[in-house]
């Protein structure tokens, strides 16, 4: 914006010498008052901008979701409810990847007529998937000229989430060294499909399975009870992306984020029900999965914070929550094992790097590249 306001005065500028070159030569009334117009122009309207300022109000909006590098239009409008116009209007608008940190700049220019509302198109589209923050950090009102600003403060805000691409890597899940058939310990919290203990009762709803219906609490009630089954803790399954582990590129982080949801698509088209965990910038955050649609509800809200090295990694944050939950297996999905790890309470763990030099460690582990992560995780022993 200052180089279209310095290239604004120049012009300006320019003009002015050519009439008070006219003006004393030609010695004429008229080339006097053009000078004088000409000076006093952006001072007036200048003015005028200080006034209406208190009357422009602003809003973006655009779509919820896109795909990598799909481009979506995006749609500021600005509306004056003074008599007076601006002719120019500058709207300084960043865009923000939360998950990548990605960051840049675009300037809109505008103008506002007088009681209505204008409209302005811009494009959006982002190479990799994250949470995409449209924010209008300025907005400045510009004399007729366009060298005079008067900044009015105004913000705006709009989020769009940019999916990642999926694939479908051939998983081979192994749960038999924490599936005995004499399990003692049930989780209170999420259901599963151990149907020697019952989790909960509820109304049968069409669809549900005649085997679990609950025959003799039905003939009671006079109407269908179904019996919800339950999760043997021996049998859980936790799948846990930790993006606090150390610094990473925004390619590395795309290429964990397609990692975690195509692996867990794969894992539930499997049959098995599971709990997704996720560092939210400072925060942990936990959603149990027993359905494709909360699935896809989920994975956009895995991509609205990126790393955040400041209260540690996201497998120190959980080990010091006293109400955490143990599970049978943990998938642990990271750019690299970090300094401050803990262990999650479990049977077996199997980690997923995104790092080809990680040293030495007691689990599992499975790593992979963002340049060949396809290829990579084509076949994945877990």
């Amino acid at each position: 914006m200052k180089k279209k306001i310095a290239e604004s005065f120049a012009l300006w500028f320019f003009f002015l010498l050519c009439l008070c070159a006219m003006t004393f030569f030609g010695s004429s009334i008229a080339g006097l008052l053009c000078v004088i117009f000409w000076v006093l122009m952006p001072l007036l309207t200048w003015g005028v901008n200080l006034l209406v300022k208190n009357h422009i109000s602003v809003t973006i909006s655009m779509e919820t979701t896109a795909s990598k590098k799909e481009t979506k239009m995006g749609y500021v409008t600005v509306e004056n409810t003074s008599i007076f116009p601006v002719a120019k209007l500058y709207c300084s608008i960043t865009l923000n990847n939360r998950l990548t940190g990605e960051k840049e700049k675009e300037i809109l220019r505008m103008s506002a007529a007088p009681k209505g509302k204008t409209k302005k198109v811009f494009e959006l589209s982002s190479a990799y998937c994250g949470y995409l923050q449209a924010e209008i950090t300025g907005l400045y009102l510009m004399d007729w000229v366009g060298f005079l600003p008067v900044k009015c403060k105004k913000t705006a805000k709009a989020k769009i989430a940019v999916l990642p691409d999926t694939f479908t890597p051939h998983v081979f899940l192994r749960m038999s060294s924490v599936m005995r058939e004499d399990a003692d310990a049930w989780s209170q919290v999420y259901k599963g499909n151990d149907q020697t203990e019952v989790f909960s009762l509820r109304e049968y709803v069409p669809g549900d399975s005649l085997k679990q219906i609950h025959w003799k609490l039905s003939s009671k009630k006079g109407q269908l009870i179904f019996r919800e089954a339950s999760l043997p803790i021996e049998k859980s399954l936790l799948i846990f992306w930790d993006k606090n582990t150390g610094e990473t590129t925004p390619k590395e982080m795309d290429a964990m984020a397609e990692c975690v949801a195509s692996v867990s698509q794969v894992i539930l088209n499997q049959g098995y029900y599971f709990t997704l965990g996720w560092t939210d910038g400072r925060q942990i955050l936990f959603e149990y999965i027993d359905s494709e649609e909360l699935l896809l509800q989920t994975v956009p809200q895995m991509l609205k914070q990126g790393c955040n090295l400041s209260e540690g990694s996201g497998a120190f944050i959980c080990a010091q929550d006293e109400s955490r939950n143990s599970y049978g297996k943990v998938l642990y999905l990271a750019k690299t094992v970090p300094k401050d790890f803990v262990p999650f309470v479990c049977t077996d763990m199997t980690m997923v790097l995104c790092d080809r030099m990680t040293g030495q460690n007691d689990w599992k582990t499975v790593t992979f590249q963002a340049d060949t992560y396809l290829e990579d995780l084509e076949i994945l022993e877990l």
